[in-house]
């Protein structure tokens, strides 16, 4: 396996995770 090809596996799981808790975060302000 390739190191970059981790790096980018890496980076979008990030921001995949970054998108989710911002989200998240909206979702529970706006019900509230």
């Amino acid at each position: 396996m390739e190191l970059w090809y981790s790096v980018v596996i890496g980076t979008v799981i990030f921001s995949y995770i970054q998108l989710f808790n911002y989200n998240a975060k909206q979702y529970l302000q706006s019900k509230d």
